[in-house]
């Protein structure tokens, strides 16, 4: 699910080594976040209805940040260590048990492409852009939604995760999605609304085995863009979403 928790099919660009281009892992990692940098102008970087293909670098011309999109588990090794080492030491409870050598950053099932800005191998920020069939109140909807959005900290306050949690909104308002939706913490409401997301306030989210689910207890956030989304906006609204085993 985005926090600070996926459209056409993607083209992996050719891996590259752990350790390439300055890159950091593992322990190294966590002991050393990232470089400090400039925020280019928003105007100057790409979105990602203009990358001509996933995978392909948009470079700024005044800037070395570069906006990559990769499908998430075919990322280069030297950046999938970095969004996993974010992961595993934000959100535990995705490495546990069964999972605790998790080595994926994604469900197969969620069909999930990864959004970065990324400085000479070393990551900034990430949001992934998510999608399933998802049913509810009789009717099925294609939905799409962001998960595992962040910045790492030398990085914040430089309007990095602004940046590409549009670019991910941008991407799905251009697909062929019925509705968007995602959970976050109450604390993000804002953040998320001021890219468009809307608060579903009265909305319930059932998470879990589906004969015996539990409540979550984050802010639903959604868009509606086509006429059979948007005329199932009240059923969300009121009536108790199961959403899966885990929610985005």
């Amino acid at each position: 699910m985005p926090t600070p928790s996926p459209r056409p099919t993607p083209v992996p660009a050719p891996a590259a080594s752990i350790g390439q281009s300055g890159s950091l892992c593992g322990l190294e990692l966590v002991r050393q976040i990232g470089v400090v940098s400039s925020r280019p102008p928003a105007d100057t970087l790409k979105s990602a209805s203009q990358t001509q293909a996933v995978g392909q670098r948009a470079r700024s011309d005044t800037s070395m940040i570069e906006e990559l999109v990769y499908p998430s588990n075919k990322m280069p090794p030297h950046l999938k260590c970095q969004v996993l080492s974010f992961l595993r030491i934000m959100w535990p409870n995705g490495f546990v048990l069964e999972n605790r050598l998790r080595d994926w950053i994604s469900h197969e099932e969620d069909h999930s492409i990864s959004m970065m800005l990324v400085e000479k191998g070393v990551l900034i920020s990430h949001t992934q852009v998510v999608w399933k069939y998802l049913d509810h109140a009789g009717e099925t909807y294609k939905a799409y939604g962001l998960s595992g959005v962040f910045t790492y900290p030398a990085f914040r306050g430089k309007g990095h995760g602004k940046h590409i949690v549009d670019q991910g909104t941008s991407y799905i308002e251009a697909s062929d999605a019925d509705i968007g939706i995602f959970h976050c913490d109450m604390s993000l409401k804002q953040f998320y609304a001021s890219s468009g997301w809307i608060p579903i306030e009265t909305a319930v989210t059932l998470e879990g085995p589906k004969d015996n689910p539990v409540i979550d207890d984050e802010m639903m956030m959604m868009r509606f863009f086509t006429e059979h989304g948007k005329k199932g906006r009240p059923a969300f609204e009121k009536i108790p979403l199961y959403f899966g085993e885990y929610t985005w």
